[in-house]
């Protein structure tokens, strides 16, 4: 948690040593295995010819991304001195909450539409969005864009009369069985 606290370049320092400290006492933990052999429990995840399996996977699959984006200079990059008049967020929640989360309740709300439709939708959401929107440019474009051509009609034979149906029939010997349960 003390990482979503960071705001500073000193922050920054003071996590990294926090994290090389947790290496130094917990790290080996990443590198425990278990075997087919000695354990009672098998996790469903393992594959049914797999002999070993890492004991505590999430926390090596945490450890490894969290290395992997220190490692190439990405983790601390709202911090960066060359971006600091962009004003970096240090999270992706104003994507989120911003951008994804009403474009999705828009869909939600018109699920009935075709999938060109909310494609469509979609593109208008964002570009009203945009800086300077500009509509009777857009519709204008709208307006250009050919419209797709209308399905042709087929023209078979009438089937004649259905071999399947939900309806009764006295043809079917519903209606014409004598005697005890049909039996003459």
């Amino acid at each position: 948690m003390k990482l979503t606290r960071v705001k500073t370049a000193d922050d920054a320092a003071a996590w990294s040593k926090l994290l090389i400290e947790w290496e130094s006492a917990f790290l080996h933990l990443t590198k425990e295995r278990s075997y087919r052999k000695t354990t009672a429990e098998v996790p469903s995840w393992v594959r049914a010819t797999q002999q070993w399996w890492y004991t505590h996977q999430r926390l090596r699959s945490g450890y490894q991304v969290l290395r992997r984006v220190i490692d190439r200079g990405h983790l601390f990059t709202f911090l960066d001195q060359k971006l600091q008049h962009l004003k970096v967020p240090s999270t992706t929640n104003g994507i989120e909450g911003g951008t994804n989360s009403p474009m999705r309740l828009l869909l939600l709300h018109h699920r009935g539409m075709t999938e060109e439709h909310q494609r469509r939708l979609i593109e208008w959401w964002l570009y009203m969005h945009t800086e300077h929107p500009d509509p009777a440019r857009v519709l204008a474009e709208h307006q250009a864009r050919p419209m797709k051509q209308a399905r042709p009609t087929l023209n078979e034979p009438d089937p004649g009369p259905a071999l399947y149906d939900t309806g009764l029939d006295a043809g079917e010997g519903l209606w014409l069985r004598s005697g005890w349960a049909g039996r003459s």
